[in-house]
């Protein structure tokens, strides 16, 4: 299985099966609460490339039996270019700031493409706390009940209180890169690690192992740097709302496909990072 967080697909081919059901949440902004879909073409996203890769396994208690165990993934978040994304809903405007300014968007669902049709992408965007309360995983593979405790929920606020800033400058300077990627492997064991070993990296339900930099064996310690941010991710205070994009199943060919979500952060105001 090639994986969905880590090589974008383009499906430009005409399909007539081809259609793509957006997974509808709430959003709770100025104490309303609106549906908001948000579309954009396939080159509004890029990946960005860290340079590092390694082999993730999963449980398969976690997902039916057969459906896979291991994968190796180039391991990265993910950027949206702001001003080719639309979006419908009273508050559109609101949202589509949020999402421009976004600069970093990150994979939570290990395994799982990004689809595309002809066109657009459709997502719905959600803010706070209404991840936890509607999404839950929408892979049909997937055993478990889904969405994000509120402890996990927390965990990854701290993540990105602590070292989202940093991550937003491998933008521009490649010495932070290992920092983003870092954020990326802690982001995806907070999401999928659902026994007591959050925090271990080297096993539970979600695992990591073989990391390369470069193609070679990695020497930049970057398992450790997800490992302490793990440990940050305990008990510190943190700010800001999580942000999430929220991408429904799609029918190819005649057969469904789960597709991943994306994990951004809305840093309040005194910390949005400056980059360049």
């Amino acid at each position: 299985m090639d994986p969905s967080c880590f090589r974008i697909r383009y499906y430009l081919t005409k399909m007539n099966t081809l259609k793509t059901i957006a997974l509808l949440t709430l959003l709770l902004l100025s104490g309303k609460a609106h549906a908001q879909l948000t579309t954009f073409n396939p080159s509004a996203i890029g990946f960005l490339n860290t340079g590092y890769s390694a082999t993730l396994t999963l449980d398969n208690n976690l997902y039916q039996s057969g459906v896979f165990s291991s994968l190796t993934a180039n391991i990265g978040p993910f950027t949206i270019n702001g001003s080719a994304v639309t979006v419908a809903g009273a508050t559109a405007a609101a949202v589509k700031d949020t999402i421009a300014d976004t600069q970093l968007w990150f994979c939570m669902d290990p395994g799982q493409y990004i689809y595309y049709n002809s066109s657009t992408l459709s997502y719905t965007f959600a803010s706070g706390s209404n991840y936890n309360a509607f999404n839950k995983f929408e892979d049909p593979n997937f055993n478990g009940t889904g969405g994000l405790t509120s402890t996990e929920y927390a965990s990854l606020q701290r993540l990105f209180t602590n070292y989202y800033g940093d991550a937003v400058k491998s933008l521009t300077n490649d010495a932070y890169k290992k920092t983003a990627a870092a954020l990326q492997l802690a982001i995806w064991e907070v999401v999928n690690e659902k026994s007591s070993l959050t925090g271990n990296l080297s096993s539970g339900q979600f695992s990591v192992s073989n990391i390369k930099y470069n193609g070679v064996a990695d020497n930049t310690g970057l398992f450790g740097l997800a490992t302490t941010m793990l440990g940050s991710a305990q008990t510190q205070a943190f700010t800001g709302t999580l942000d999430f994009l929220l991408d429904g199943s799609q029918t190819v060919s005649g057969n469904l496909k789960a597709t991943q979500d994306l994990l951004g952060w809305d840093p309040p105001d005194s910390q949005i990072p400056e980059i360049g």
